[in-house]
């Protein structure tokens, strides 16, 4: 994406230079026939003011109909295609913008999500989306419409009278102007518009997506409350852009139709004195001219509203396409992480914002192809870490390091093909299971999927479903239960056979029964693999290779279950006491 409309407009001439020529060729003719249809009516109307016979003036009449007529289809003919080449131009530049904005997007890190909301997105998407092609739309056409037209029109004009022709162009003094000064009001308004309406996205979006938790709480009446803040905000700002919007045009609407009368008047004077400056043909073409000169000019005013507001939408979508990400992807194209790799934290510190760290000098080796256990009390940063093994987040480089090599070393795509990532809270497309377990991979079989539920122990419930497998589980999967959304959302990382999985608290929606046998078939099925899981049950805990023990983001103790749990004074040892007295 071009930085500047003007820089966007050049490449748009350049690549389509062939549709934009075209177009313009299309535009320049149409109008040459549209000026030829008032001079032929002049020639017309002093013909017959010369006196023609009954028989040939019925004749004349017919021709000379038949003529203008003919002018007047073939303008439209070719003003229809030219208006079709520049909607062709805008379609295609608006597909463009919003793929590659789409594409960009999709490639930023945490970070840009946790500065732009999704409601904040689709409005950019749709909204502002849909200004920037009205921009294009209109944009290219009037501006040409009104070079085409009005510097004929003038020629036109100074050759009938040059007199009339002086009044005539009065607006072509005053309109810029105005214009000028109303742009940049317009432009800032639009922004202003943009971002409350973005706000009020936002707020809806996360009011709908959370509207149990509102209902559980019976807070319906502060977020009514809250939403009414923002619509009077969003209508103060609408208001003052509308305002200023319907106060222009009636502006520019107001001179010309005041040089109109002056025209007429100044033509009266002249055939009242028989000045001779021109016969009555000729002010009847004049004054035809004339309302072409004023008609592009209305246009224009019309339609810079439009410009002003798409130029402000791209502006904004710029914005979100340049955003700088702190993660950038400067690994080795060859590098490749192996099988059951080694993972290493090196003095790891990490904060959401500067000053509260979350991390704090971690240091620790996690030995290939081991289960690793992470616990510890909440906001330890246990989360936090496994979203850095992930590198949504960036780190000092080699704070993190897998195989002995750096994390930022390694190429984005390695690691997302690498790692496999069950979240606390998973997300799933509101359509069937087997659509959200083939989001893992396109290409499993029917088999393969159902073998995928088999080991995340959720086989037997998808069976039991109306539509076993085919069955739609709603948006974000409200018709599962959190066990079922963490089991459905393990068996698609099954599918992915990846050498590093970080499980995030997976267990705690589970029974015991339930954890302890999906625990079983996870340690045969993950042998070879280097595997992290978060989790607070004991009993798991000791089954694991290595856990590490995480309190306010520092590491209390590390080592193997064996070697914990023979500490009687230690944090492990503690937590599986209480949850024996507790059981």
């Amino acid at each position: 994406m071009e930085s500047s409309i003007s820089a966007l407009l050049k490449r748009l001439v350049t690549e389509h230079r062939r549709i934009f020529f075209l177009g313009l060729m299309q535009l320049f003719l149409g109008n040459l026939f549209y000026l030829a249809v008032p001079l032929l009516f002049k020639q017309a109307v002093q013909i017959f003011n010369e006196g023609l016979s009954p028989d040939k003036s019925l004749i004349q009449l017919l021709l000379w109909s038949l003529l203008l007529l003919m002018l007047t289809l073939f303008s439209a003919i070719f003003k229809y295609f030219s208006r079709k080449s520049f909607l062709v131009l805008s379609l295609s530049e608006e597909r463009r913008v919003k793929q590659r904005l789409f594409e960009k997007i999709q490639t930023f890190s945490e970070k840009f999500y946790d500065q732009y909301s999704v409601g904040e997105l689709m409005n950019l998407m749709t909204q502002d989306m849909q200004l920037f092609r009205d921009m294009l739309r209109i944009g290219i056409y009037a501006p040409l419409n009104l070079l085409t037209l009005v510097i004929p029109t003038l020629l036109t004009l100074a050759w009938i009278s040059g007199t009339l022709t002086m009044l005539a162009i009065i607006p072509l003094f005053f309109v810029p102007f105005i214009m000028w000064n109303v742009m940049r009001w317009i432009y800032r308004l639009t922004v202003s518009r943009q971002e409350a309406l973005g706000e009020i996205s936002r707020f809806t979006h996360e009011s709908f997506t959370g509207i149990r938790l509102v209902k559980a709480y019976g807070n319906e009446t502060g977020f009514v409350s809250h939403l009414k803040k923002l619509a009077q905000k969003l209508y103060s700002a609408s208001l003052r852009l509308n305002t200023l919007e319907s106060s222009f045009f009636p502006v520019v609407v107001t001179v010309t139709r005041l040089v109109t009368i002056a025209l007429v008047v100044t033509s009266a004077f002249i055939i009242a004195f028989d000045l001779q400056l021109f016969d009555t043909s000729s002010f009847l073409s004049f004054m035809w001219l004339q309302s072409y000169l004023l008609f592009p000019i209305l246009i224009f005013g019309w339609a810079l509203p439009l410009i002003q507001k798409g130029k402000a939408s791209y502006d904004r979508l710029v914005k979100v396409y340049e955003w700088r990400d702190p993660i950038q992807n400067g690994g080795e194209s060859d590098l490749k992480i192996l099988r059951a790799p080694q993972i290493s934290l090196n003095n790891l510190s990490f904060s959401y914002t500067p000053g509260e760290e979350v991390l704090k000098k971690l240091n620790a080796t996690f030995t290939g192809g081991e289960m690793i256990g992470i616990t510890g009390p909440l906001a330890s940063g246990k989360s936090t870490l496994l979203k850095l093994l992930l590198r949504s987040y960036e780190t000092e480089k080699g704070a993190i390091k897998i195989e002995n090599i750096p994390l930022q070393d390694y190429p984005l795509e390695t690691l997302q093909e690498s790692i496999g990532f069950v979240d606390q809270t998973p997300f799933f497309l509101s359509d069937s299971v087997l659509e959200n377990i083939k989001l893992a991979n396109r290409q499993a079989s029917v088999e393969e999927i159902e073998h995928a539920l088999f080991e995340a122990e959720l086989f037997e419930t998808i069976q039991a479903f109306p539509s076993q497998h085919q069955t739609e589980i709603g948006e974000r999967g409200i018709t599962l239960s959190g066990g079922q959304k963490k089991r459905l959302a393990l068996a698609r990382v099954m599918m992915t056979k990846r050498p590093i999985i970080l499980l995030d608290d997976i267990f705690s929606a589970l029974d015991s029964e339930t954890a302890n046998r999906l625990f079983k078939r996870l340690k045969s099925r993950l042998k070879g693999h280097t595997v992290i899981i978060v989790d607070h049950r004991a009993s798991l805990l000791a089954e694991l290779d290595w856990v590490l023990y995480l309190v306010k983001g520092e590491i209390l103790e590390q080592g193997t279950p064996k070697e914990l749990l023979k500490r009687k004074e230690g944090a492990l040892s503690t937590l599986t006491r209480l949850q024996e007295a507790l059981s």
